[in-house]
């Protein structure tokens, strides 16, 4: 399966397979010849130090998300994305939601005792 980015080697397109002994996803040069590899995937991001546009995707827990030039080895943060804002009205603590499918639970709303045991 393409990927978008090309081999820092040779300029063949890298593609993933899969390993014969597990079947670890990796991504490998087009080009039978070349014997470039990465484990992780690819992007098609500038390194701000060599300008090469091919980088993987890496993560760690202390670290989090970032990326590592193919050519250069440079390494650097990815910027954090804004979370965005929801306009989700939050679940009800001891109630349920009225969707119109179940017109017996409807009466109940939120602070109401459930009716156990009661006919």
């Amino acid at each position: 399966m393409p990927t978008g980015v090309f081999c820092p080697k040779d300029g063949g397109e890298l593609v993933e397979r899969r390993s014969k002994k597990r079947g670890t996803a990796f991504y490998a040069c087009s080009n039978e010849d070349c014997d470039f590899v990465a484990w992780n995937k690819p992007v098609a991001e500038t390194c701000p130090e060599c300008g090469y546009v091919g980088a993987e995707m890496k993560f760690t827990k202390a670290r989090g998300d970032f990326r590592k030039c193919l050519k250069c080895g440079n390494e650097w943060d990815v910027p954090a994305a804004p979370e965005p804002i929801d306009d989700v009205e939050p679940a009800l603590a001891g109630g349920v939601r009225d969707c119109g499918c179940h017109p017996e639970r409807a009466q109940r709303v939120e602070g109401s005792a459930p009716e156990v045991g009661m006919k």
